[in-house]
């Protein structure tokens, strides 16, 4: 069952990444009668930055911030490949990531539309995007935007909004590709999270020694990270998001990959373990109860049998977790079965326990 339950995550994940691109939002008032959004982000109480849109729709995703070292140095190995409109200081100081040709066209022949650009960076904000919907500016200052801040931003759109006429003639050859891989690494986090919820509501002790699963999960993990950092060079190779879309999925990666590998190698040890069941029948020296405060106040327990096991191939632990049931059923002396399953990996596990 937890094996849908981290595939449902999964795709879950997937898809909320790749809708949410798409889902319009909520209007923060009006200038002149357009519409305009804000959106704060705020840490423990205390604001952490904020972006500011104007509805434009446009059927392309891009980027435009100040370019980096890390820009040049992917461009220098051809793992990036970003439009240069021909202004000298505006090529040297914005990245364009994006690979529509009508916005190159219009930023190339639109002087103002540059102008602009450079006006709300000069302004600190740190990233202008549009998302098909919405023209963003974003700023990593600790105070909610100001009236002028919001026209500053219709004055972009205005300064661009004429590159919406060029786009049926041309089209995006990476945007989708570019959606998959970052709804890939979001599926990724998913699968480990639910694997992280199965693990912290499964009362009873899974493996004989956990640390078993430490290197096969690392080489798992590590295994999946060449294969995502693959996909990214295959499908946007020539693209100007490849590195981009990396280096922000870098902490999902590293958030994600470490658990997902070990639920995929403890699937795999459990799902395909077809060498049935070996009993080891224990006498119970004494029973423990283990009370855990939350950082909220909140107070639950943990269950543990401690064992006296005689000689057996798997090296049987001397404590073992139970359910609140089986605990409550157990007591000092009497025996339980543990039935061990030798795993498809070699990595013992516990199949069931039997009180008798």
């Amino acid at each position: 069952m937890w094996i849908a339950v981290r595939l449902i995550a999964a795709l879950v994940a997937f898809v909320a990444r790749y809708v949410r691109r798409f889902s319009p939002p909520r209007a923060a008032g009006d200038i002149d009668g357009t519409p305009y959004f804000q959106d704060v982000h705020k840490y423990k109480g205390q604001i952490r930055g904020f972006r500011i849109g104007v509805g434009h729709r446009m059927p392309v995703i891009f980027r435009l911030q100040p370019e980096g070292s890390g820009d040049r140095f992917f461009k220098a190995v051809g793992l990036s490949n970003e439009f240069q409109t021909g202004d000298a200081e505006f090529d040297r100081h914005v990245y364009i990531a994006c690979d529509h040709v009508a916005l190159f066209h219009h930023l190339r022949a639109n002087n103002e539309a540059r102008a602009r650009i450079r006006e709300v960076l000069a302004a600190g904000f740190r990233r202008i995007s549009g998302d098909g919907e919405v023209i963003w500016i974003e700023s990593t200052a600790k105070r909610q935007p100001t009236m002028e801040e919001v026209e500053l931003a219709l004055r972009l759109r205005d300064a661009i909004a004429a590159i919406g006429k060029r786009f049926h003639y041309y089209s995006d050859p990476f945007l989708g590709r570019a959606l998959a891989v970052e709804a890939l690494t979001w599926s990724i986090l998913g699968y480990g999270a639910a694997g992280v919820g199965e693990y912290l509501s499964r009362p009873e002790s899974t493996y004989l020694h956990a640390r078993q699963l430490l290197w096969p999960s690392l080489a798992a993990a590590a295994l999946m990270f060449g294969v995502v950092f693959g996909a990214i060079v295959l499908f946007l190779r020539g693209s100007s998001r490849g590195h981009r879309l990396l280096i922000e999925g870098a902490i999902l990666l590293a958030l994600g990959l470490p658990m997902t590998g070990a639920q995929v190698v403890s699937d795999l040890n459990r799902a395909m373990d077809v060498s049935g069941e070996t009993k080891v029948s224990s006498r119970i020296t004494w029973t423990e109860r283990i009370r855990h405060r939350s950082r909220r106040g909140g107070v639950h327990y943990t269950y543990h049998l401690h064992l006296w096991s005689p000689p057996n191939p798997f090296g049987m632990p001397d404590r073992i977790s139970v359910g609140r049931s089986m605990f409550a059923a157990a007591s000092e002396g009497q025996f339980v079965d543990v039935y061990v399953g030798k795993g498809w990996l070699g990595i013992p596990w516990f199949r069931r326990f039997a009180l008798r």
